[in-house]
């Protein structure tokens, strides 16, 4: 993962930026730690660029992300800003709720052509 940016899902902690789980009860809420997923990636050489908008708590409110290449359709629900930021060319990869690489990289694909595929619908 050397060099690789990545963006982040609201719901995994990071030391350095602000985590709110996608609410208003926890804004400029600042972890002491990074989730151990987190630390991991830094350990291999990931550079986390910024964090992504997801729902309140992955569950309830949706975020205020619009497919960046049809703005009146929405890239998803909790993996939205992750969706957005790919088809945005903002990261190549994005972090999510995903607990194994197989389910990982399956939820960027699946977010990526949801995103994707919005842009071509008129």
């Amino acid at each position: 993962m050397h060099g690789l940016p990545i963006g982040v899902k609201d719901l995994y902690d990071t030391y350095d930026l602000p985590t709110s789980y996608g609410s208003p009860i926890y804004a400029n809420h600042y972890p002491s730690a990074d989730a151990v997923s987190i630390a991991l990636m830094r350990q291999a050489g990931g550079i986390i660029l910024g964090k992504t908008v997801t729902t309140e708590f992955a569950t309830f409110k949706s975020g205020i992300t619009s497919n960046p290449h049809h703005p009146k359709h929405t890239p998803g629900e909790s993996s939205s800003g992750s969706a957005a930021a790919i088809a945005d060319f903002m990261v190549p990869p994005s972090y999510g709720q995903l607990n194994s690489w197989l389910n990982y990289s399956t939820s960027i694909l699946l977010a990526a052509s949801l995103a994707l595929n919005q842009a071509w619908v008129k």
